[in-house]
């Protein structure tokens, strides 16, 4: 990292320079560089500030950093392990860190060695100008970022300040430009914590957490966290952002191959609610019942990140990734799922345990609070789609397998999505009362979003959901970031642009700090609700779930005029489009694989014979 400071009225400063941590390291000066050297050390009969999530006592990673001046003007000089800048208006501060991890591993790895890696590092920019290597930086981020083009408001309203504009809008004044900037920066996010040398997706905190012990262990919560993380990778033309995940859902499913084999007595691999950068597969939590109530009643968290990767391959069409990358995971979370079902008196299959993250229902016998129950609706849906990413998936690699007959069977034997006596979608198999009417997971509407098994074709399971939503938000529903993000993308999908745009200005107006952090209760960022918020926004102007491609399928009354550019659709599409008056002026439709396609702008529909790399007018 660069950071340059430069007076703007050439007055000079005296600035000092260090780096603090209060453990596991060493520090010294050497010329312009202060060189850092550490080891994570956590001691057995000593203090622990971190009860129950430091594993093992001993030695752990190591890692080091170098942090390099380099003054245009001043005079630079050192004192015990900090540099002092006098007279200076002018220089520039360049940081590298490393650590021992290695994916491949995902564990440290004593063959890397951090310090030699800062130290080439630091020698190799050194002697790089600060403004060609921010116009390079700028150049090659730009390049990625303008894919998409989103304009509904006129740009001369930069000049109002943020924190102003989030003020405004807690007034009740609309602010369709801190949309279009708040959309933009979920994509600048998750392009910043998984793209270019990305080498662990993005966590809780995508790459910005600030604390030495981070809330949640800066983790990967597999219960819907990650999953909003990559909700606009694709849709938004951020595709190679899905990369890193890819990598480390291919090693994390090797680890929970062992575990599914060991612990569950299961073929084909697993991963509970919740896990780290160490490739964790057992059933964890942050407390002991956590554990048990997240971790060990939710084993499908790994099969439900499985259908990201297969989300992916509908968008870029890449038959050897799907081959490689998507389709080993996929067809090894069914194997395990296969092997998880059991049937009950009805002849049908269902999970035990099973649970609905992270709600509770009151047992009609016991008047109990409990979460432990058979076939919840988010499981049964969740193993729906993977069988039938699977079965799509061997159809179109051609590789037929014994899998596919056994999964063929499993299918027509999996419980229905039910509509309760209050006319909303059922949570669990029984139709229990929740004890949280305002959860803010809304787990059983996974059908709705991310899956596309409730849609305006399932017209009566269509209005369930809407119910559904109501019924949330009437009891206190939405209270986190996250969970408020996901109301975009259900209204998002009922094609209610208006109840988007309000879930959208709620969100930014309450739930997201001055920088456009969005924040968990209590105000702690977390990264996911910018990210599915991000996604949200995209649905609304284009959805290609069912089979074709529909242009502004949620269009808010109050965004008149706009024009949007770059998003993608299923199939290998990019779309651009202009409406005036909240009508349609003009679309065209870039063929990235040369598939059929059928586009849909409110009841009109085009079909296409499409050729690759070529761009096409649609006239409705």
């Amino acid at each position: 990292m660069f950071y340059h400071f430069k007076s703007l009225d050439n007055e000079t400063v005296r600035s000092k320079i260090s780096f603090e941590r209060p453990k596991d390291i060493t520090q010294h000066l050497n010329n312009n560089t202060l060189i850092i050297d550490g080891q994570i050390f956590d001691d057995a009969e000593g203090y622990d500030d971190n009860p129950g999530g430091s594993g093992k006592a001993g030695y752990h990673m190591k890692f080091a950093a170098n942090i390099y001046v380099k003054n245009t003007s001043g005079e630079l000089k050192s004192k015990g392990n900090e540099f002092i800048i006098k007279n200076s208006d002018e220089f520039t501060v360049m940081l590298t860190a490393a650590t021992d991890y290695n994916i491949d591993r995902m564990n440290f790895d004593r063959h890397i060695k951090p310090l030699d890696i800062c130290e080439q590092t630091i020698k190799k920019v050194s002697t790089l100008d600060y403004e060609s290597v921010k116009a390079e930086h700028i150049a090659s981020h730009s390049k990625i970022m303008n894919r998409v083009k989103f304009d509904i408001t006129p740009n001369s309203l930069n000049i109002i300040p943020t924190d102003v504009r989030i003020s405004n809008l807690k007034n009740k004044r609309e602010d369709k430009h801190l949309t279009e900037l708040f959309f933009q920066y979920g994509r600048y996010l998750l392009l910043s914590s998984s793209g270019g040398n990305s080498v662990l997706p993005a966590n809780l905190q995508g790459i910005w957490n600030k604390d030495m012990w981070a809330a949640w262990e800066s983790d990967f919560h597999l219960n819907i966290n990650l999953q909003m993380n990559y909700w606009p990778a694709d849709i938004t033309n951020l595709s190679e952002t899905v990369q890193p995940l890819s990598v480390f859902m291919k090693n994390l499913a090797e680890n929970g191959q062992v575990t599914a084999s060991e612990f569950i007595n299961t073929g084909g691999w697993l991963a509970p609610h919740a896990t780290n950068a160490f490739g964790r597969t057992t059933p964890s939590g942050s407390t002991k019942l956590s554990q048990v109530n997240n971790g060990y009643y939710f084993p499908l968290g790994g099969a439900w990140m499985s259908l990201t990767l297969w989300r992916h391959y509908e968008f870029v069409q890449d038959q050897t990734y799907l081959k490689n990358e998507a389709y080993p995971l996929i067809s090894g979370a069914a194997r395990f799922i296969l092997d998880f079902l059991v049937e009950n008196e009805k002849g049908e299959l269902v999970t035990v345990p099973s649970y609905s993250p992270e709600n509770s229902y009151i047992d009609p016998q016991s008047g109990k609070k409990l979460r432990n129950t058979v076939a919840s609706a988010l499981e049964i849906q969740i193993i729906r789609d993977v069988f039938h990413a699977c079965l799509e998936s061997e159809k179109i690699l051609n590789q037929e397998t014994e899998l596919t007959a056994m999964i063929t069977d499993a299918l027509q034997k999996l419980p229905e999505t039910k509509i309760g006596k209050n006319g909303t979608i059922q949570e669990w198999y029984e139709d229990f009362e929740e004890v949280d009417a305002g959860h803010r997971h809304i787990s059983h509407l996974y059908a709705l979003y991310p899956s596309n098994q409730i849609n305006v074709n399932t017209p009566k399971l269509f209005e369930a959901a809407k119910k559904t939503l109501e019924r949330r938000l009437s009891s206190g529903g939405g209270q986190t970031g996250w969970s408020r993000a996901w109301m975009i993308n259900f209204y998002a999908r009922l094609h209610n642009g208006d109840e988007c745009t309000k879930h959208i200005s709620q969100l930014i107006s309450e739930q997201v700090s001055p920088n456009l952090f969005d924040l968990h209760p209590p105000r702690i960022f977390q990264i996911d609700g910018n990210l599915a918020a991000t996604a949200g926004i995209a649905e609304m102007l284009i959805q290609s779930h069912t089979g074709e491609i529909i242009l502004l399928p949620a269009l808010p009354s109050s965004w008149n005029d706009g024009e949007v550019n770059g998003l993608l659709a299923r199939g290998g599409f990019e779309l651009n489009m202009k409406w005036e008056k909240g009508k349609l002026i003009k679309a065209s439709l870039y063929s990235k694989s040369g598939n059929k396609v059928k586009v849909r702008y409110g009841d009109k529909v085009l079909e296409l014979e499409t050729i690759k790399g070529e761009m096409y007018s649609l006239e409705f």
